[in-house]
């Protein structure tokens, strides 16, 4: 038998299947038009889901999009070999692309963007402690808003070069940023 805890946390798959429709419409909305143009009344019309359960779940349509948002979590590093390793990270930006594109891309969405950022950050702090470097906030800022930058142009240019291929070189990049920044 669950306990209350684990039955109160358990979700009706209702709702689940209501939060999942709103979700998905409002991504196929995000890659055809801007979000600022994008109202309430399109995601409803689009998934033929009623006003008050939308609101039942949501405040708007901001919530709707932060909601389902993961930690951004990922490793850099080999775990073969313990090299860096940026290639699974570009592959995903690759495979997520159509989603990945209207979040980076539209300036309204920066709170996205922002968390995002934050979570890099911890992963960058992260790969500097496992390589015997003291995490340091300005580095660590600096590899992921540059790792966001690269990505948001590469999605922006509907990718001008293979997940490969960029990897290498953002790889290349690390590498030396890391090293000048430890040199004494």
């Amino acid at each position: 038998m669950q306990s209350n805890d684990v039955q109160a946390k358990k979700e009706d798959p209702r709702v689940t299947r209501t939060k999942h429709q709103l979700t998905q419409a409002l991504f196929e909305l995000m890659a055809i038009q801007r979000w600022e143009k994008i109202r309430v009344q399109d995601i409803l019309e689009m998934t033929g889901i009623s006003r008050s359960a939308f609101y039942a779940h949501f405040e708007n349509k901001f919530d709707l999009l932060t909601a389902g948002i993961p930690v951004v979590s990922f490793a850099v590093v080999n775990p073969d070999d313990g090299s860096l390793d940026l290639l699974p990270t570009f592959e995903h930006v690759d495979e997520m692309s159509e989603i990945l594109r209207p979040l980076l891309t539209q300036p309204v969405l920066h709170e996205v963007v922002a968390k995002m950022q934050r979570d890099l950050v911890a992963i960058w702090n992260e790969y500097l402690t496992d390589i015997g470097e003291d995490p340091d906030w300005v580095l660590a800022e600096f590899l992921a808003g540059a790792q966001i930058a690269v990505a948001t142009k590469y999605l922006r240019d509907r990718k001008p070069e293979a997940p490969v291929e960029v990897a290498r070189r953002f790889s290349a990049l690390v590498n030396a940023t890391v090293a000048h920044a430890a040199a004494p």
